[in-house]
């Protein structure tokens, strides 16, 4: 099977309401989301539902190599709702989830959000609407492969190799 390590939901079935349990496709899960055109960065957009108790989620699949660097955008879908807040959580297998940060859309203005990882020890993310009460569009994400540490050789010396004193 193909690992999308990319959703930016265009390919999924259009899905017009909010429904509990979890729904498929591409090999990500998403739970109390609707998935459409409303309110998308480009071509469709998924859209957390405002139950805030853990219920509306995004979530990718198994990433074999771990999670690298990730970005998501996000918004509000008018000025007049409570800011939404998302949480991004991480798990080694998929059950047990540790937050490693939260973002909250305070404007209709799409914001990229980016995180810089390198965790080869998790396989599973997912976006967890954790507060603000209004749905939250969530769009255009990217999940990096984790990146080797670059080596940096320091060669000690002075250069002029025999500095003057003639000043």
């Amino acid at each position: 099977p193909v690992l999308y390590r990319d959703q930016d939901f265009d390919g999924w079935p259009y899905k017009p309401g909010y429904t509990n349990g979890i729904h498929n496709d591409q090999g990500w899960s998403i739970s109390n989301c609707i998935v459409d055109a409303q309110y998308a960065y480009a071509g469709m957009a998924a859209r957390l539902g405002t139950n805030i108790t853990g219920t509306s989620f995004i979530q990718g699949p198994y990433f074999p190599d771990g999670i690298g660097s990730l970005s998501y955008r996000m918004r509000k879908t008018t000025n007049s709702v409570a800011n939404p807040s998302v949480q991004i959580q991480l798990s080694a297998n998929g059950v047990g989830w540790t937050a490693v940060a939260t973002n909250t859309a305070t404007s209709t203005a799409w914001d990229q959000i980016i995180l810089f990882r390198q965790d080869p020890t998790n396989h599973f993310v997912r976006f967890v609407h954790t507060a603000g009460g209004s749905p939250v569009p969530i769009d255009d994400i990217r999940i990096g492969v984790p990146q080797p540490r670059p080596e940096i050789a320091i060669t000690p010396g002075t250069s002029p190799s025999a500095p003057s004193d003639s000043q």
